[in-house]
This record gives C-alpha cells, sequence and structure tokens, in this order.
C-alpha cells in the first residue's frame, strides 16, 4: 500500500500515529504490513524507489520525472516515467527548475566577466536569497573568476558547475536561449545594442516570464505567485550576451 511506503520511508522524521491519522490508516495496520515478507513486487518497487532518489539528489534536485527516467536508463534501470512520477510524488521530490522564471538578465556585446556580475548582482537584490542557494553555471570562465565566486561567497551562495563533456548539465538555461533565439530574435531586425535591450526585455520581462505557455508546466504560464513583492525594484538582470551587427 503506497501510504505504508511512505510512512515506512519517513518514519524516523514524523511520528507514525501521526502519519497514520493523516493518511486514515491504522498504526496496527502498518506495522502488520511491516512484519510481512516483502513480495517480489514489493522488493523491486523499494529498490526503484532508492535508485529514484538517488538520481533526483545527483541533479541537484533539477530534474523532473522525465529525466530521472532518463538517467535511470543511461543506469540500465527498466522503469517507465510514469513509474517515475509516482515515486517522486510519494516521495515529496518536485524539480526546482519547474517554475520556468528568468529572475535576471544583462546583455552586453562582449563577454566579461563584468556581464556576469552585472546579471548577479541584479538578481541577487532583486530577489535577496537567504545564504544556503546553489548556483548552477557551465565551466565558462566567468563563472570561475575570483571577482564572480567572491560575490557568490559573500552572499552565502553555493556554486555548482557543470561536468566536463555533459552537454545536459545545463539543459534548462540552453533551452532558454534556444526559445530566445528561435522564438524571438530570429524574427527582428536589430540595429544596435540599445534595440537588442529592448528586444529582450519585451521577450523576458512581458512574455516569458508573465504569458508564455510552458510544457514543463504542463503548458501554463509560471505561478503568478511567485513573482517579487518588489516589483516597483529596476528589473533583474540575467547572464547572457548577444552579438549584435549591422
Amino acid at each position: 500500500m503506497s501510504f505504508y511506503r511512505v510512512m515506512k520511508a519517513y518514519r524516523e522524521v514524523y511520528p507514525v500515529r501521526l502519519m497514520a491519522s493523516v493518511f486514515g490508516v491504522s498504526p496496527s495496520g502498518f506495522y502488520d504490513w511491516l512484519k510481512r515478507k516483502p513480495s517480489a513486487r514489493q522488493r523491486r518497487r523499494e529498490a526503484l524507489t532508492g535508485e529514484v532518489r538517488e538520481a533526483f539528489a545527483a541533479s541537484h534536485g533539477i530534474y523532473g520525472s522525465r529525466k530521472v527516467a532518463q538517467e535511470l536508463a543511461v543506469r540500465r534501470v527498466e522503469v517507465c516515467r510514469n513509474t517515475v512520477a509516482k515515486i517522486m510524488g510519494e516521495l515529496g521530490l518536485r524539480s526546482r527548475a519547474q517554475r520556468r522564471r528568468i529572475v535576471g538578465w544583462a546583455l552586453s556585446d562582449s563577454l566579461e566577466t563584468t556581464l556576469v556580475l552585472e546579471a548577479l548582482d541584479g538578481a541577487i537584490r532583486w530577489r535577496r536569497p537567504g545564504s544556503g542557494l546553489l548556483h548552477h553555471s557551465d565551466r565558462g570562465v566567468q563563472y570561475a573568476s575570483e571577482r564572480y565566486r567572491a560575490l557568490l561567497g559573500e552572499h552565502g551562495i553555493a556554486c555548482s558547475m557543470s561536468r566536463r563533456g555533459d552537454c545536459w548539465d545545463n539543459a534548462p538555461m540552453e533551452r532558454f536561449m534556444g526559445s530566445l533565439k528561435s522564438e524571438w530574435i530570429a524574427h527582428e531586425r536589430l540595429a544596435n545594442i540599445e534595440q537588442a535591450r529592448t528586444s529582450v526585455f519585451r521577450y523576458i520581462d512581458v512574455f516569458y516570464n508573465r504569458q508564455r505557455l510552458h510544457q514543463a508546466l504542463g503548458y501554463a504560464p509560471p505561478p503568478r505567485s511567485n513573482r517579487t513583492r518588489h516589483s516597483n525594484q529596476r528589473r533583474p538582470p540575467f547572464v547572457g550576451h548577444l552579438n549584435v551587427s549591422d
């Protein structure tokens, strides 16, 4: 029974009687279930639960059920996405990348470190995160610079970088940049960087963050409840660059 599996997983965290009351089952029924010799199906389910939990943790909480299932396939674990989604639901595992909101951006015609510093500083001032935030990026030299890492450390932000040769590790940002270019920039005629900045602002702050339907969100726009309460502050930047030519 799924309720009993959840209770077993969390019995070191919450009292059994409390969980039994929440799920509408009896503590005695739970203990009787524990004493039963697990069937082959139950043993497989427990093994899959461990695999799902490990794969999700290895992704730093980024992967949803589709990518967790793909990761398990790479590990030669046979399981369908629906089963992975059900297990993740039972464990309360939810991708932290699900909101699909750009919290800041910056634009320049160069890749100097000042670009990413402006982006990070603006995002920090806009969202005001507490210590313990995980910052993930690719292995660009700007993100590895002393000034950038110092700014992360100043705000108690942990640094995480993509693994070498892993093109999927930073997939959410790569997907966003692809959408920006194909959905928007490819259809614009930009004469200078100011026009580019205005155009990117319209895409991110007006369309992408407020109106665009996201597949990962069930073809819905980003949750409105996630909007900052400091809406009167200056637009925050996101790390990125765009080359503008005549």
